[in-house]
């Protein structure tokens, strides 16, 4: 039995690593046919965005995750009529929840298999994408084996290349000298669950190579706020700033390709507006 596949990230993991998983549907008798490309490739490549269109329009299961608003994506407008096609299940997954729910109609399944596949994909991580498409292929009638449930990450923390994984903020600063300059950095989450880190252990290196202190955060960044959670001026809060509300960093880098200011007001909803900087001594490079 085969399972045609397609996915397409859109600033976000890359495609190939987030289709790795359904390699594993092999161990179930499952032939799995994989298309996996990202959304840059396909603007660029006018046959390779032929390819994705005709492999849509075939596909059991097409995973499209995106980081925000799916205009990133040129030729979105095109590529929507294709999966409105697709004969099996289509599953477009933002980091901007309004973007997801506008989506929901090209999903054939009911609402709660909407909801759950929805889980894997929100819980992100190697373990969470073999979960989503074990999901797909049982509801898909493909095998009886039942998936696990979705598994948690860390949505902050810090990192540092050789220190234990889950090393936690009191430990890491013991590390530090003081009296060196600190450099923290700030780099999306995504990054750190899919171990996807080479930038950040070489952008790590130079700093401490040129006689300087590292702090790397990682935070999960997402483009609407609700209760209990604070956005971006959280992490900066729990790993940048001292008690006092002093700025332990002499200054921070910020490793992401989109704005970390959303979010950072007080208030609910989708997209905050722009709030003031943080710190004076804090801000993006460019």
């Amino acid at each position: 039995m085969k399972m045609r596949i397609v996915v397409l990230s859109l600033q976000t993991a890359d495609a190939k690593v987030l289709a790795s998983p359904a390699e594993k549907l092999r161990e179930l008798g499952i032939e799995p046919d994989v298309y996996a490309i990202n959304a840059e490739e396909a603007d660029d490549d006018v046959l390779a965005y032929k390819e994705l269109e005709d492999r849509t329009e075939q596909a059991d299961f097409v995973y499209f995750r995106c980081m925000s608003d799916t205009c990133r994506f040129k030729r979105f407008d095109r590529y929507r009529k294709a999966l409105e096609k697709c004969p099996g299940w289509v599953l477009l997954f933002s980091g901007n929840a309004e973007v997801t729910l506008m989506n929901r109609g090209l999903f054939r399944g009911s609402d709660g298999e909407y909801r759950e596949i929805c889980r894997y994909a929100a819980s992100r991580g190697p373990e969470n994408d073999w979960g989503m498409v074990l999901y797909a292929a049982h509801g898909l009638g493909k095998t009886d084996s039942v998936p696990p449930e979705p598994k948690s990450q860390r949505k902050d923390g810090i990192y540092h290349k050789g220190m234990d994984r889950n090393i936690p903020k009191e430990e890491y600063l013991k590390t530090l000298d003081p009296s060196k300059m600190t450099v923290g950095i700030l780099f999306a989450s995504t990054l750190w669950v899919y171990d996807n880190l080479a930038a950040i252990d070489a952008l790590t290196d130079e700093i401490e190579r040129r006689g300087m202190n590292a702090l790397p955060v990682f935070f999960s960044a997402v483009s609407y706020k609700t209760e209990g959670e604070e956005g971006t001026k959280a992490t900066f809060r729990k790993y940048f700033l001292r008690d006092d509300g002093s700025p332990m960093p002499d200054t921070v880098l910020v490793h992401t390709s989109f704005s970390v200011m959303y979010n950072s007001r007080d208030g609910e909803g989708v997209r905050i507006a722009d709030a003031t900087t943080i710190t004076p001594r804090c801000w993006a490079s460019p």
